[in-house]
């Protein structure tokens, strides 16, 4: 219940970012772009999409991120980074920069996903004046079994994992059983 049952892990996001191209119809200029975009982000990282025209864009067409070589109309929800038909390194920076940013997002939006289920209103307590770490286990045991989140005897087995060794780090404490126990993981405040 108090014990997070999972660990955080960094690792590469496997899911590619999905890159809409639009750039006009000129000799083999896409393809060149195409090109030196996939030299330097990889196959991996990027999935392109390749239009001629603005006007050739549906939206029923999912894309993360829109490359254009020319000025288009306002209003998409994606970030739009205008390039020089050469695609400079300064293009290529734009571009990295605008990649990472869109990978930050979908970490924060992953953690969030994650961890934001665990918290309950019930079990938050602003401010909470306890007269020791005995009584502020107590209490929040208690509201844990009061909001159903945990069986009665739950903080019997708090306190034996506390006898083997604190879970206390300075100021913050992250009191939990050892057995899996819960009824529905969450983190009392």
């Amino acid at each position: 219940a108090m014990h997070i049952g999972c660990v955080l892990v960094e690792k590469r996001q496997t899911e590619s970012i999905r890159v809409l191209l639009i750039i006009p119809s000129y000799y083999d200029l896409s393809l060149r772009i195409v090109s030196r975009l996939m030299e330097r982000f990889g196959s991996r990282q990027l999935i392109l999409g390749v239009l001629h025209a603005e006007s050739e864009m549906s939206a029923s067409i999912p894309f993360d991120l829109i490359l254009s070589t020319m000025p288009l109309a306002a209003g998409y929800e994606q970030p739009i980074i205008k390039i020089t038909p050469v695609l400079t390194e300064a293009d290529i920076d734009r571009i990295r920069r605008e990649l990472e940013h869109i990978m930050q997002q979908r970490r924060y939006k992953t953690v969030k996903d994650l961890i934001a289920p665990l918290f309950n209103k019930e079990l938050f307590e602003k401010d909470g004046v306890y007269l020791d770490e005995r009584d502020a286990i107590r209490r929040m045991c208690e509201q844990m079994y009061l909001s159903g989140m945990v069986e009665g005897d739950y903080e019997n087995l708090v306190w034996e994992r506390e006898r083997m060794s604190s879970t206390a780090f300075g100021n913050v404490a992250i009191p939990h059983s050892l057995h899996a126990c819960a009824k529905k993981s969450c983190i009392n405040v």
